[in-house]
């Protein structure tokens, strides 16, 4: 069922985000761009640790 729902993104012509803990599947991760969030490392999750950063007038 996962598998079905990874493949039916291949066909889609915009950009998805898909919060799965789930692998996709080898024949449809060498058709995406896939981005894991692992906790760690250079991606370490999709929200940056101080959400509050880089906003316009709130300190750093």
């Amino acid at each position: 069922m996962i598998d079905h729902f990874y493949r039916s993104y291949l066909d889609f012509p915009g950009q998805a985000i898909v919060v799965e803990n789930a692998a996709p599947p080898p024949d449809v991760v060498e058709h995406a761009r896939v981005i894991t969030f692992s906790g760690t490392g250079e991606r370490p999750g999709f929200f940056p640790d101080n959400p509050a950063s880089g906003l316009p007038g709130t300190p750093a």
